[in-house]
């Protein structure tokens, strides 16, 4: 209370009361608020701004694609469809979200399966994803985690699996030091890991060193009759 006298005699010196400072503050606090809120507005018209974008890009993609004859490019375009949709979802996530600064990832990561698994329709799989409590990520390393995710689960949709039924395992953990694990992981045929350096030229390889480098990735690959394990360890964007 004596404290509160001090101040009160401080303010006085001013030439403000009590009452007025307190009006002052009010009115700062109020024009905080409004300036918060604007700009939250802006970063969510933004947000839904490249995500409508994405969406006209891959509504392009998706008309040359049903218009292309051969094999090849029918593949090609829609693995170029799902990378976008990827980064589509991610903007989508961000604009549906009350913080844009904060993204439910788990909600992230099985939406973007349940769209992956589309490409193989015949395929029935079982997926669990496991995500550390305390992740915070930027929406740009987000990003290049999805894709990368995109990437390894293409993969593991084309070439895992001899029957119809797998399993697949997605794990993103919070290591030390500003370090952090992403792990795909399934129960498939496996396959010889020195083949993955006697295509190191092919799209998929090198958009997962790509995207591992732009977070100073390490990458690391196990595999045996009982299934393939890519971990990726990295850092914030």
């Amino acid at each position: 209370m004596e404290n509160f006298q001090k101040m009160k005699a401080k303010w006085k010196l001013y030439g403000l009361d009590y009452s007025q400072l307190k009006t002052l503050v009010k009115e700062l606090l109020s024009q905080l608020l409004s300036s918060e809120r604007k700009t939250e507005n802006l970063m969510q018209e933004l947000h839904h701004r490249v995500k409508n974008n994405l969406q006209m890009v891959n509504s392009m993609v998706h008309m040359q694609y049903r218009a292309a004859q051969d094999e090849n490019s029918l593949n090609t375009l829609k693995k170029v469809e799902r990378r976008i949709i990827t980064m589509a979802k991610l903007h989508e996530k961000i604009y549906q979200s009350d913080n844009f600064e904060i993204l439910d990832m788990e909600s992230y990561i099985s939406e973007l399966l349940e769209d992956l698994f589309k490409i193989k329709s015949d395929l029935d799989i079982e997926y669990k994803i496991k995500v550390s409590d305390c992740l915070k990520l930027s929406n740009d390393t987000i990003l290049y985690v999805g894709l990368l995710i995109t990437e390894l689960v293409i993969n593991v949709l084309k070439h895992a699996f001899t029957s119809n039924k797998g399993q697949l395992f997605i794990s993103l953990i919070v290591l030390d030091n500003n370090r952090f694990e992403l792990k795909v992981k399934d129960n498939g045929k496996g396959f010889d890991v020195d083949s993955l350096n006697s295509e190191p030229n092919s799209l998929g390889q090198r958009l997962i060193s790509s995207f591992s480098r732009q977070l100073n990735g390490e990458v690391s690959v196990d595999s045996s009759e009982k299934g393939s394990e890519f971990t990726i360890v990295f850092s914030e964007y």
